[in-house]
């Protein structure tokens, strides 16, 4: 990515309606100058369907799946499968609300496209670059999060998780890979800090016997806040935009209402046509 432009998608679960809305305005304002594109958890769907040029489609699909009871279970909160179907993805995108492959690989000829996961067994992060035959796989192991859904999905011969964990907005990793503009959409306010989360505790319980699982789980809001402090001080030969809500989003890793839904869509909309008007 030596001395290019690059495009990070932050994932967030059900947030990233606020994502969609981002890559609607992108569309509308026929944005795509970039060199690179990275996608983390739930924003690499996302970056899916922009790539595809499906506009409102991703939202389409989240307001779908927040509908279907196939997809959400609470009674799966101790099942293998976890409460969140996330295998589920390959009918949505095969068949449901299905992605324009053939749209999406012409669109990043010759550019490079990094979907983000993390390794089950070292708890590092692993940037794939994902091909028309794994695009998916790689895209539900990068979403698979612990508790809320199965915890880990095999792929490229190992085992892996979603890639927040261990790098959840990779802009170090890009300027370390030679990117010099990076744009940042994310599903947190800029001011937003994180602290040890309800998840995390019970991540790092459910893997109390598993040290190096335990210490991701642990340590996770503190990486993310370097990468804050990151993006706050950059380096004199990176420029760094940021579109973030400007208000709490209505949804969370889960989404009660296609209303709450919509509401963050329109949100990322307006942000995304404020970007451009700057």
């Amino acid at each position: 990515m030596e001395g290019k432009k690059v495009l990070i998608l932050e994932g967030g679960g059900f947030r990233t309606g606020f994502t969609a809305g981002v890559m609607d305005a992108f569309h509308d304002n026929n944005h795509r100058d970039f060199d690179g594109y990275i996608g983390v958890s739930g924003g690499t769907v996302a970056m899916s369907y922009f790539l595809s040029e499906q506009r409102h489609k991703y939202i389409d699909a989240l307001c779908h799946l927040v509908n279907d009871n196939h997809f959400i279970k609470m009674t799966r909160a101790f099942n293998k499968k976890g409460i969140m179907d996330i295998d589920y993805f390959h009918e949505v995108s095969g068949t449901i609300i299905p992605l324009d492959f053939d749209l999406a690989l012409k669109n990043i000829e010759d550019k490079e496209l990094i979907f983000v996961l993390t390794h089950r067994k070292t708890g590092a992060p692993y940037y794939f670059s994902p091909s028309r035959d794994n695009w998916i796989s790689s895209s539900i192991a990068s979403c698979t999060l612990p508790v809320l859904t199965k915890g880990k999905h095999h792929f490229d011969g190992d085992d892996y998780f979603d890639g927040g964990w261990s790098d959840a907005i990779p802009v170090k990793w890009a300027y370390e890979n030679g990117a010099k503009e990076i744009t940042v959409v994310r599903t947190k306010q800029v001011s937003y800090l994180q602290s040890k989360s309800i998840l995390n505790k019970l991540a790092a319980f459910g893997s109390r016997k598993n040290d190096v699982l335990r210490e991701v789980f642990n340590t996770n809001h503190e990486r993310y806040n370097q990468t804050l402090e990151f993006m706050n001080n950059p380096p004199k030969d990176l420029i760094i935009h940021q579109i973030a809500p400007d208000e709490p989003l209505a949804s969370g890793a889960l989404a009660k209402t296609t209303d709450e839904l919509l509401n963050d869509h329109s949100m990322g909309v307006r942000l995304g046509n404020a970007f451009f008007d700057r």
